[in-house]
């Protein structure tokens, strides 16, 4: 059920940045890398999406997402 809210909230964000820019190529990042321990079991989660935008960007411009309680 977790797993779902969560894919629900990310699917909804990228729609949204679909909507406002053309959006033509996006990875997320939601590891380790990026969430310690302690901000897990307090309920927090930090997602970072890497995205391009068209007309074609060389770099990926980075969004960085977070979600209160989501994991409770």
């Amino acid at each position: 059920m977790l797993r779902y809210k969560f894919t629900e909230y990310l699917n909804l964000f990228m729609n949204y940045l679909h909507f406002k820019r053309q959006i033509c190529e996006f990875r997320v990042v939601c590891d380790e890398t990026n969430n310690l321990p302690e901000d897990v079991e307090d309920g927090y989660i930090n997602v970072y999406v890497f995205y391009k935008e068209l007309p074609y960007d060389f770099e990926y411009k980075k969004v960085i997402l977070g979600n209160p309680r989501l994991l409770k």
